[in-house]
């Protein structure tokens, strides 16, 4: 009586495991989106880090115990996809260049009265130094 090969079965048992390291890796993004209304969460992205970072790890270890394609291509996916959410992560976030805001328009002088209904005008705070203009939209 032969005993069966332990490595072909092994091998038959890996595709489930990418398939699974897969949908963990998409699973990351979805659920950094869906969490997006917690600041500190959207900020770090850490949902989506801690999902991806899962999933590579099981289709890594997957692709390690079988070769095929069909072990490989969720492998392959699962790296390709995590790249691209890196890639917009923080490369598309990034801000523009700080000589960008040089090629602004200067804004022209104005008087409008401050909340102690003092008149105040630009030229006389630009004659004290730099000066931040925020426009609120809607009404208080």
């Amino acid at each position: 009586m032969t005993k069966p090969d332990v490595n072909v079965a092994t091998q038959k048992r890996a595709a489930i495991p990418a398939l699974i390291g897969l949908l963990l890796t998409l699973a990351g993004p979805v659920a950094w989106i869906l969490l997006m209304e917690h600041t500190w969460l959207w900020r770090t992205g850490l949902p989506a880090w801690v999902s991806m970072g899962a999933g590579l790890l099981i289709v890594l270890w997957a692709m390690r115990r079988d070769r095929r394609w069909r072990v490989r291509l969720p492998a392959l996916a699962s790296i390709g996809f995590s790249l691209l959410f890196v890639y917009g992560f923080y490369g598309e976030a990034a801000l523009p260049a700080a000589d960008a805001f040089e090629q602004l328009d200067v804004a022209p002088d104005f008087e409008l009265r401050d909340h102690t209904k003092r008149t105040v005008s630009l030229a006389d705070s630009l004659d004290e130094g730099r000066v931040l203009l925020v426009f609120y939209r809607g009404h208080w």
